[in-house]
């Protein structure tokens, strides 16, 4: 087994971190208070990080991944490259990040082959000069994506509207 070929010194060390990592990723407090520490963590690989950043959320996510895009770009891990369009894709959502940094990583993470596996947003979130862009070019997004731009189109549209009964009433058509 690998643990038992740490010697006492390392299995401290990973005590300790794995004692760090449940309290600074516990959902119930904020992860601001470990913030200075978990930007001390780079040396921790990106599976670590992402596998933190699913106990800790989104907020922990965005103090432990500031490479998220070159992770996107550069990692052969798939599982990993998934969860960094997945983290990228929510951060747009929240307005960690804004859509014109957020919309190029995610046509490119979908060129690779990726999609994002969580949640799905409110359709109404996505607005609407990113909904016109990916409506102009919806091979280049993943379906979810293009199916909340034409819901938002659709909306906006149907708001616009008028009933014909209320313009013929109106104008004095009857």
């Amino acid at each position: 087994m690998v643990v038992s070929a740490l010697s006492e010194s390392e299995v401290e060390r990973l005590v300790a971190g794995l004692q760090f990592t449940v309290t600074a990723t516990d959902r119930s407090d904020s992860i601001k208070p470990y913030a200075k520490h978990l930007t001390q963590l780079p040396q921790l690989s990106p599976r670590v990080r992402a596998f933190m950043s699913m106990r800790g959320g989104s907020e922990l996510a965005h103090v432990l991944f500031p490479d998220a895009a070159v992770i996107l770009d550069q990692s052969r891990d798939e599982w990993v490259r998934e969860q960094m369009l997945g983290m990228i894709t929510q951060w747009a959502f929240e307005g960690r990040w804004g859509w014109s940094a957020a919309l190029p990583l995610i046509e490119k993470g979908y060129s690779y082959g990726l999609e994002y596996p969580g949640e799905i947003f409110e359709f109404s979130s996505l607005p609407h000069e990113v909904a016109v862009r990916i409506r102009d070019r919806p091979s280049a997004f993943p379906l979810y994506l293009v199916q909340m731009a034409d819901d938002v189109l659709t909306e906006r549209v149907k708001g616009r509207v008028k009933k014909v009964g209320e313009t013929a009433a109106r104008e004095g058509w009857l």
